[in-house]
C-alpha cells in the first residue's frame, strides 16, 4: 500500500507538468500515456472515471480549471483511502470510506447528490440560484451559481471536492436542521439518502445466482457429500435424514441423524463408549474436545424430543434451533466417517 501511495503522489506531482504541457501544444498523448499509467494503480471502477475525462479532452476542448481539480480530486481521494488501510481509522474515516465506496462505484453520484442539494430530488426542498450560492457559502465553499441548469453546476462543482469537502457538505449541509420544515420532512429525506448511497455501493455486485436458483450454498455443499460406508443401514439412515431435512421435515431429519448418531457409536462393537473410543483415537490431539462433543449431543438427544418421547422430554419448537442440530451433527458425522 506504502508503494501504490507513493507512486500515485509522484503522478499527481506529473500531472502540473502535463497541464503546462498541454497548454503548449494540446499534446493527447502525454495524458493518455500518464493515464493509463495511473489507471494501472487504481480500482476498475475508479480508473473508468479517468476513461470519461478522456473522452471529453480534444484538442478544441482543453483542459480547464474544473476538469484538471476533478483529476486531481480522485487522485487525492485514493490516497486518502490508502492512507486509512495504514492506520487506526476513526468514526470520520468510516464515514468518509463509505461514502467514497459509493462514489467510487456510481459514476453519477455527483448528480444524484446534486439533485438532493438544489431540490431535484423531490424529497428535498427546492433551492433556487441565490439559495444555491448562499447553501456553499455557509459552509465556507466560494462556488457562486450564475444560471446554469442547476444540478448539472452542481454536480461539477462536486467532481471538484475531495471526500472530506464531500462530507462536509452532507453532514454540516443538506441535513441541517434549520432547512427542514419538521422532522418527518427530515427523516424521510435521510431514508432516500441512505438507499440512494447503498445503491450505489451495490451497483456493480453481480446477482446472487443463489437467491435466483432458490439455493441455499451451505445445504447445497454440504449435502454434495455422499456418505459411503460399508453399513448400508447407517448410509440409509444419512441419506434419509438429508431428503427430509430438503423436504422440509426438519423433526424427522433430526431424529433419522440422531439415530444414524447412535448407530455409529456401534461400528465398532456393541460397548458405545469402548467403540467410540475407537473410532475418535486417530484424531490425536482433538481426541478429547471430539468425545465431549459426542457426551453433549448424546445428552440432547436423551433430554429433548429427539430419540425419547417421554412426557419429561422438552420440545424443540425453532426450526432455526432443528437447523443448527442438524447440521451440527452432520458435520460430526461426516468428519468421524
Amino acid at each position: 500500500m506504502i508503494e501504490i501511495a507513493k507512486a500515485l503522489s509522484e503522478k499527481q506531482d506529473e500531472f502540473d507538468s502535463i497541464l503546462r504541457a498541454w497548454h503548449s501544444n494540446s499534446d493527447m498523448k502525454i495524458f493518455n500515456v500518464w493515464k493509463n499509467e495511473v489507471s494501472g494503480l487504481l480500482s476498475s471502477a475508479i480508473a473508468r472515471k479517468f476513461d470519461i475525462i478522456q473522452n471529453q479532452l480534444t484538442s478544441e476542448a482543453p483542459f480547464n480549471v474544473h476538469i484538471a481539480k476533478a483529476v486531481k480530486v480522485i487522485i487525492a481521494d485514493e490516497m486518502y483511502k490508502l492512507s486509512c488501510q495504514e492506520m487506526s481509522k476513526t468514526k470520520l474515516d468510516v464515514e468518509k470510506l463509505k461514502l467514497l465506496k459509493a462514489r467510487d462505484e456510481n459514476l453519477d453520484f455527483e448528480l444524484r447528490l446534486a439533485e438532493m442539494i438544489c431540490g431535484g430530488n423531490e424529497s428535498f426542498p427546492y433551492r433556487s440560484s441565490s439559495y444555491i450560492t448562499s447553501f456553499f457559502a455557509d459552509l465556507g465553499l466560494p462556488w457562486k451559481h450564475e444560471g446554469s441548469t442547476r444540478r448539472y453546476w452542481i454536480s461539477e462543482r462536486l467532481k471538484e471536492s475531495n471526500i472530506h469537502n464531500i462530507h462536509k457538505i452532507i453532514s454540516e449541509g443538506l441535513f441541517k436542521r434549520s432547512y427542514w420544515q419538521n422532522r418527518t420532512e427530515l427523516e424521510n429525506a435521510k431514508s432516500v439518502f441512505k438507499k440512494i448511497i447503498e445503491d450505489s455501493i451495490e451497483m456493480n455486485q453481480g446477482v446472487n445466482l443463489s437467491d435466483l436458483l432458490n439455493l441455499n450454498i451451505s445445504d447445497e455443499l454440504l449435502f454434495d457429500k455422499k456418505i459411503d460406508t460399508n453399513d448400508e443401514t447407517l448410509n440409509d439412515l444419512i441419506e434419509k435424514a438429508k431428503k427430509l431435512f430438503t423436504q422440509g421435515d426438519k423433526q424427522m431429519a433430526v431424529e433419522k441423524l440422531w439415530d444414524a448418531f447412535e448407530r455409529i457409536k456401534t461400528l465398532n462393537g456393541l460397548d458405545k463408549k469402548v467403540s467410540t473410543k475407537e473410532l475418535l483415537k486417530n484424531f490425536g490431539v482433538f481426541n478429547v474436545k471430539l468425545n465431549d462433543e459426542f457426551k453433549e449431543l448424546t445428552d440432547i438427544g436423551n433430554n429433548y424430543q429427539i430419540r425419547h418421547y417421554e412426557t419429561d422430554k422438552e420440545p424443540i419448537h425453532l426450526d432455526k434451533v432443528k437447523k443448527y442440530l442438524f447440521f451440527r451433527m452432520l458435520i460430526l458425522i461426516e468428519l468421524v466417517l
